[in-house]
């Protein structure tokens, strides 16, 4: 996620995002929040993992009915304290999003998100994507069991 207090910096003018779908709904995550991805061929592979990990659509859910994952990938977060990892599907690109193409969230999607995981709205190239702050998907107390 972006540090806004970087604005100050003039240097700072574009993040890199690794862009996701899920169900047909773009996400966009900070690669500097991304430290490893594995395929997932066997999911049955999760178990006895050193990782902890999470399905996307458990921390955001999803109202238009099962969430049925194509390709999915296993994102270990870029964390010192803990080996958190959360499984998305259909990673896409990298694509570098400037400040300009960051919007926020409209007021009324802001009040219903919680515990504020999506952050703002990119557009690019007309395609909009929701960002992300993985780190704020795990803010429960038990997310933290995960810890080695």
């Amino acid at each position: 996620m972006i540090d806004f207090s970087e604005q100050g910096n003039k240097n700072f003018k574009e993040i890199q995002l690794l862009i996701f779908d899920i169900i047909g709904i773009k996400f966009g995550v900070d690669i500097e929040q991304v430290s490893e991805i594995y395929e997932l061929i066997d999911l049955g592979q999760m178990k006895g993992a050193k990782y902890g990990a999470s399905w996307f659509h458990e921390k955001i859910p999803f109202r238009q009915g099962p969430v049925v994952y194509k390709s999915p990938r296993l994102l270990i977060l870029r964390d010192q304290e803990t080996t958190l990892g959360i499984i998305i599907d259909q990673p896409e690109d990298i694509l570098s999003i400037t400040l300009d193409d960051i919007h926020p969230l409209p007021s009324l999607l802001e009040a219903l998100n919680r515990p504020a995981a999506i952050w703002g709205i990119a557009l690019k190239d007309e395609k909009m994507i929701l960002l992300v702050d993985f780190y704020k998907l795990f803010v429960n107390k038990e997310d933290k069991e995960y810890e080695n």
